[in-house]
């Protein structure tokens, strides 16, 4: 695990100095360290000085952990399915499988009955389909009622058939049909920033930075894009006026500098967000 978090540590650095090339200019020497309570970067600089550096992703972990859960339960379920049904019965051409919110990886037993119960539900669809010419168009067929398939009601809100073209295969997974609340990633946002100055409160007395980086959150956390917050340099903006009222009572501040870290693209964007907003170049 240490050699993971060191990698980590080192990947994202490398993003925030590729952000801010007059930083890098200025670094004699860094390096990712597992062992300093205080820092996960140290520094030396070119004029000898030293300057500590702390990093905290932005990730709300609950959603991780259930954005985790749903990939491995559709790695699982998909697998044994494609399996046992490599190609769909006529005059079927593709299927859709919309999960559950929260759906958990199945046990043995469960993954059984899934498969038993989704070749029965491939029967009746495929027996049926040349009775109902309106399942022929566009729409397709979209199954909601799965109470006969007690275990695919058990894991799937419906599934939907269709006669489209399936690419890459025949049956897929649907994308996650939550609606979000970008003010809930905005949280975790503060949370990830709070929770840092707390435990790292009083100042140490080599300079300590804090960079919060935004990478996996991408695609496994709510977006945080809303109608005031169009993109990265809004939530900059938006967490560089929400941190002075809520640092006030937690003086004295471990760091001296919070940067904001977009690590996502080919070429990253860094932001000071505390003591004053101010895009790195």
């Amino acid at each position: 695990m240490a050699g993971d978090k060191t990698k980590r540590a080192w990947n994202t650095f490398e993003s925030f100095l590729a952000a801010w090339p007059s930083m890098a200019r200025d670094i004699q020497r860094w390096d990712p360290d597992d062992e300093d309570r205080h820092a996960d970067i140290n520094c030396t600089m070119v004029d000898g000085s030293r300057r500590d550096f702390q990093l905290r992703e932005w990730l709300e972990a609950e959603q991780m952990r259930a954005s985790l859960n749903r990939e491995k339960a559709e790695k699982e379920i998909l697998g044994c399915l494609l399996g046992h049904f490599a190609d769909p019965p006529p005059p079927l051409w593709s299927a859709k499988l919309e999960p559950v919110s929260g759906i958990r990886r199945p046990g043995a037993s469960s993954l059984a009955s899934i498969v038993k119960e989704f070749g029965n539900l491939l029967e009746a669809v495929s027996v049926e389909w040349p009775r109902r010419l309106e399942w022929n168009g566009p729409q397709g067929y979209l199954c909601r009622d799965l109470n006969k398939w007690p275990t695919l009601h058990e894991y799937f809100r419906e599934v939907h058939f269709n006669r489209c073209q399936p690419d890459p295969h025949w049956l897929i997974f649907g994308p996650v049909g939550e609606s979000h609340n970008h003010r809930q990633a905005l949280r975790a946002l503060l949370d990830a920033v709070l929770e840092k100055i707390r435990h790292y409160a009083p100042p140490t007395e080599t300079p300590l930075d804090l960079i919060v980086h935004y990478s996996r959150a991408g695609i496994r956390n709510t977006p945080f894009y809303g109608a005031e917050i169009q993109g990265f340099e809004d939530v900059a903006k938006w967490l560089a006026e929400e941190l002075p009222g809520l640092l006030r009572s937690l003086n004295p501040v471990p760091f001296q500098r919070v940067f904001l870290l977009d690590e996502r693209r080919p070429d990253p964007v860094a932001f000071a967000v505390y003591p004053a907003l101010e895009r790195c170049s």
